[in-house]
């Protein structure tokens, strides 16, 4: 299957980077348990507020 390693394979350090980058935007980074050994990484990060949005054309 595709993505998966074998022990011992890796540095480890694409989530490490991962959650650095997730903190200075302001968000978070988890792991939640699966069934069978499986693993979910789970990225938060939080919503553009409305003011930046691009303000919409007023009709003629």
């Amino acid at each position: 299957m595709a993505g998966q390693r074998g022990e011992g394979q890796g540095t480890g350090l694409g989530l490490s980077l991962v959650a650095e980058h997730v903190r200075l935007h302001g968000g978070r980074v988890w792991v939640e348990d699966g069934l069978g050994g499986e693993n979910r990484f789970v990225v938060e990060l939080p919503g553009v507020a409305d003011s930046a949005a691009p303000a919409e054309e007023a009709a003629p």
